[in-house]
C-alpha cells in the first residue's frame, strides 16, 4: 500500500517524522452525495502543534494542543474546527498559547490520537 504526499503536506506536517510502521489516518474521499459523520474539512495545513496535556472529563477525553507557530491563532476559534491529523475537531478553547479538542470514544478508537 503506498500513497502520495504532496511537497507542502510534507513540509507542514510531523510526516517527516514518523517511522516505518507509524500511524497516520487514511479516509476514503466522502461521494458528493453520501452521508457522512463529521464536519466537511476544507482548507490548508497551516503548521503543526504539540500535545500539552490529554486529560479525561467523563465519557470523554480533552487534548490541550500548542501550535508550533504563533500565526495560526488567528485561524483557532472557540467553537471553530480544527484538523489534527486529519481528524476534523471542534475547537473547545482557545487561549493566546494553547487550544482544546474535546474527543469522543468512537474517534478516539477509530483514529490515531489513542496513540499520542
Amino acid at each position: 500500500f503506498t500513497v502520495d504526499v504532496m511537497p507542502e503536506t510534507y513540509r507542514n506536517t510531523n510526516l517527516k517524522e514518523l517511522q516505518p510502521g507509524g500511524k497516520v489516518n487514511l479516509e476514503r474521499a466522502m461521494a458528493a452525495g453520501g452521508r457522512f459523520g463529521g464536519h466537511i474539512v476544507q482548507g490548508h495545513v497551516d503548521g503543526v502543534g504539540v500535545i500539552r496535556s490529554v486529560q479525561a472529563d467523563q465519557n470523554a477525553v480533552v487534548y490541550e494542543i500548542a501550535p508550533s507557530q504563533d500565526d495560526v491563532f488567528k485561524y483557532i476559534i472557540p467553537k471553530g474546527s480544527v484538523t489534527l491529523d486529519g481528524i476534523s475537531l471542534t475547537v473547545v478553547k482557545a487561549t493566546d498559547s494553547s487550544f482544546t479538542v474535546s474527543i469522543i470514544p468512537h474517534t478516539l478508537a477509530e483514529t490515531v490520537l489513542a496513540y499520542k
